[in-house]
């Protein structure tokens, strides 16, 4: 990342223009936030960046903060400036991006549409590791996130699909690309289908009671209470047909 001149200051609310990129999404409800923030004040700097096109402050990261701020009736907060960089807007996203990261506010979709306009604008994924500090398998992970149609991201950020089921779908649909010797064709986005393996299908106990791996990835069940791993399920899925085709089951 690059080098940039910095300094903290107040600023006037008014002065401040949220970011049209901003890498989160939604702001949610910030009526608490505005409470402490007006019986406390800003315990955390917002960071800005000059906006030459408005002739004030743009908004790199706090966007809640600043909106809370608003409803809070505040006239001026702290800003932490990072200069010279209001037409760089790789730059503006690598701060958004890690300042969030940091802070953990970004949901695995959020990160996955912020790293992607990296990628849009030309970035290697070695490029975005080294610039953001992120490790590069981090990145991979979530940009294969967006490898899939946007029912399903929306899906996985709503909870309804973890981002492990999803990525195993990408992953999935990756390998068979590959054995049929097609090149993946990123123009068509992965469809997330209903999950085959739940706690109805009629392996299900047999597959929980079978698997006690606790560091492989758990499949099928309720998000975040997978039923066993990929491993289990082959193994009992194989039994099951050996069984049948002996007649037994």
């Amino acid at each position: 990342m690059s080098t940039t001149r910095r300094s903290a200051k107040n600023i006037r609310v008014a002065e401040l223009v949220a970011n049209p990129d901003n890498v989160r999404d939604t702001l949610g409800d910030v009526t608490d936030l505005a409470r402490s923030i007006k019986e406390n004040g800003i315990l955390n700097p917002l960071l800005v960046t000059e906006d030459p096109a408005y002739h004030g402050w743009l908004l790199l990261a706090g966007h809640r903060r600043l909106r809370a701020s608003q409803l809070a009736g505040l006239l001026t907060v702290t800003c932490f400036i990072h200069h010279n960089i209001g037409d760089d807007v790789d730059e503006q996203t690598v701060l958004m991006l890690v300042e969030n990261v940091q802070r953990k506010n970004l949901t695995p979709v959020e990160k996955a549409k912020a790293y992607g306009r990296l990628r849009d604008r030309g970035m290697t994924m070695a490029q975005i590791a080294r610039r953001t500090g992120i490790h590069i398998s981090t990145i991979s992970t979530h940009l294969a996130l967006l490898d899939l149609d946007a029912t399903t991201l929306d899906d996985v950020d709503d909870g309804k699909i973890t981002t492990a089921e999803a990525i195993a779908v990408v992953r999935e649909q990756r390998r068979l690309e590959r054995r049929r010797e097609v090149a993946p064709d990123r123009g068509r986005p992965v469809v997330f289908e209903p999950a085959h393996l739940t706690r109805e299908h009629p392996l299900a106990a047999a597959v929980q009671q079978l698997c006690g791996h606790t560091t492989r990835p758990k499949i099928g069940g309720n998000a975040g209470r997978g039923i066993g791993c990929g491993q289990c399920w082959e193994q009992a899925i194989r039994e099951d047909e050996r069984l049948k085709s002996r007649g037994v089951a």
